[in-house]
């Protein structure tokens, strides 16, 4: 999905070399007044939007690689850092995809009629939401990541502690360390 996006954005690409003479649309390029084929329509008319939607495009399509990586990669799924590493992924994914989702959506908008603002407070609340959502899920797992390091941690210690006090106390006084 992130894929295609980035190859078609929203809004499309120009079909062939436009000028604000031949078709009236403002092309606001400041180097010249062309707006190139191949290149999105929205990189002329509203450049922010349309890179920060890229920018989040670009970082679901990379968290979804990685997702792929760490599943297929032969990486051990049994141990709960690399289960952990993996959700973290996901929830990156996913709340890239629906950040890149909002703004895609504003830069299809049109500006008149007040039309961009009512879509803005919509997706506003959508990435609220799930910006709640994904940290509160996040926060929990990485809660309950840290409570089962800190347990693993503490009998490894606790063993290396019973073992060296094992070894140190030996009848007839030889202390190997």
């Amino acid at each position: 999905m992130s894929f295609h996006a980035a190859t078609n954005p929203p809004g499309g690409v120009w079909q062939e070399n436009v000028s604000n003479s031949t078709e009236g649309f403002g092309c606001e390029d400041t180097n010249s007044t062309l707006c190139m084929a191949g290149t999105s329509v929205h990189a002329y008319r509203d450049p922010e939007v349309l890179y920060i939607f890229m920018g989040l495009n670009t970082t679901a399509f990379g968290a979804s690689l990685c997702v792929m990586l760490l599943i297929i990669g032969g990486f051990p799924l049994r141990k709960r850092f690399f289960v952990w590493l993996l959700a973290q992924a996901i929830c990156w994914a996913m709340g890239c995809m629906t950040a890149a989702f909002a703004f895609g959506a504003l830069l299809v908008t049109p500006t008149k009629d007040d039309a961009r603002v009512r879509v803005g407070w919509v997706m506003l609340k959508l990435l609220g939401a799930w910006l709640v959502l994904t940290l509160v899920i996040s926060l929990l797992d990485t809660f309950r990541f840290l409570i089962w390091f800190g347990r693993k941690s503490w009998k490894v210690g606790r063993r290396a502690v019973a073992c060296c006090c094992c070894v140190c106390a030996r009848p007839g006084g030889d202390h190997v360390v």
